[in-house]
């Protein structure tokens, strides 16, 4: 009995022994760069399988416990275009709970990614087929939570195309986008079910359109009911812009496939400095617009019917403009009419005359007269401006210029010539013209 005791004793721990070596060996062969890249490679041969399309791995490194690193990875759509591609995925796991479905992950480093989503003529998007290959109906599904404690992004590309639309000539297409040159940094990352939320300590991108993000920094959080940017700083190559709290409101995630219809500003900028020709991008009826302004105020409405609120406006050196202004749809500016109440406007032409005007004018700036060098100046209160490009009218109880001051009991009317410029004629209260061209 005692012998047969002595050899069970030593063959369990013979066999101890050799479950402790196949542990260490298998530790060691499973951190070889080799065995990981083929076992990457062959998840990736199934998914090509499963999804019918084609999944590729260049390597896959462990570069410490917790850390790993993806070169290469190619997702095709059916179309076998490119539907993601990115030179390096460096990610750390700091801790899984599949029970609970709560992932934390460390600092995630992304290199070269490059993305593109596009729509058919039916509406069907190119990753259309691996949503349906996850998507698992269920009566309840509970929610999932993704922490990311930073993710760096270098060098990115994003295109977007709906065919759907044609291309546009100029100015911002957001049926047909292609970012490049992205850089972000976005730090405290959480995400929940389709909520998502973080601290963006830096975005740069350059769009084809030719506008320039310089440096983008917010606390954002983003839902199917919109956007939410907090303390936003928004730089570009000549504008700066300030807002402690901008919204973008939407009624679904795929309202900003149509924008500019679909989704509601709601915010208020601080004094910020605007180059106008930043505006352009996004309303390109109004290409040749350029000059610098100083501008604070409210924005409301989806962009076809814009509203500021609260407004100030500061151009060149004296001149200020207070009030709240409503945009018709920039697509019609030629036929759009105008429709602003001014609380107080002080004008200083030689101000204007800074501005370069959209070419749908006809003028590159506010023509050099003699007449508009003896009023100098126009200063208002209360003023209501109606009317279009090539009509409007002015009412205001009473103005003041260079050449004195005014009061009216009826409109001024201001028509464009066919040459260039404007006429433009006052009348008193017993219906006698003054026209200002004569002065």
């Amino acid at each position: 009995m005692t012998k047969l005791i002595k050899f069970s004793g030593r063959a369990l721990g013979i066999l101890i022994e050799w479950i402790l070596l196949l542990s260490i060996v298998f530790a060691f062969i499973i951190r070889s760069p080799l065995v990981q890249t083929y076992l990457a490679q062959q998840a990736a041969a199934y998914l090509s399988n499963e999804l019918q399309t084609k999944v590729t791995v260049e390597k896959v490194s462990i570069v410490f416990i917790n850390r790993f690193a993806i070169h290469e990875l190619c997702i095709e759509d059916r179309d076998e275009d490119t539907l993601l591609f990115a030179e390096r995925l460096l990610a750390g796991i700091e801790s899984i709970d599949i029970a609970k479905k709560k992932f934390a992950l460390g600092d995630v480093e992304l290199t070269r990614p490059n993305i593109w989503i596009k729509k058919d003529t039916a509406g069907v998007a190119n990753f259309e087929f691996i949503r349906s290959y996850f998507y698992k109906p269920k009566k309840k599904r509970s929610s999932v939570y993704i922490n990311l404690a930073s993710v760096d992004l270098i060098d990115g590309t994003f295109r977007y195309d709906d065919y759907r639309k044609s291309p546009m000539d100029s100015g911002m297409d957001y049926w047909h986008l292609q970012t490049s040159h992205i850089y972000a940094k976005v730090e405290d990352i959480k995400i929940v079910d389709r909520n998502f939320s973080g601290q963006i300590k830096h975005v740069s991108a350059k769009e084809k359109c030719g506008f320039v993000v310089k440096d983008l920094r917010s606390y954002a959080s983003i839902t199917s009911k919109g956007v939410q940017l907090n303390k936003l700083v928004l730089e570009t190559p000549d504008s700066r812009i300030y807002a402690n709290k901008f919204g973008l409101r939407s009624p679904s995630y795929y309202s900003f496939y149509s924008f500019v219809d679909s989704v509601a500003f709601d915010g208020r900028i601080d004094s910020s400095y605007l180059e106008l020709k930043d505006i352009t991008y996004f309303a390109p009826n109004l290409d040749g617009l350029s000059g610098k302004i100083q501008l604070a105020g409210g924005i409301k409405n989806k962009v076809p019917d814009l509203e500021f609120d609260d407004v100030r406006i500061k151009v060149g050196e004296r001149t200020n403009i207070k009030g709240d202004f409503k945009l018709d749809d920039y697509r019609q500016f030629e036929k759009g009419l105008f429709d602003e109440k001014i609380d107080y406007a002080y004008i200083d032409f030689k101000d204007l005359q800074l501005i370069h005007l959209p070419k749908s004018t006809g003028m590159e700036r506010i023509p050099e007269s003699k007449y508009l060098n003896r009023i100098d100046h126009f200063e208002t209160r209360d003023l209501h401006f109606k009317g279009g490009i090539s009509f409007f009218t002015i009412y205001a109880t009473k103005m003041s210029s260079g050449q004195g001051e005014i009061e009216f009991n009826a409109p001024v009317e201001f028509k464009q010539q066919p040459d260039s410029g404007y006429i433009f004629t006052a009348y008193t209260g017993d219906n006698t013209a003054i026209n200002f061209n004569s002065i």
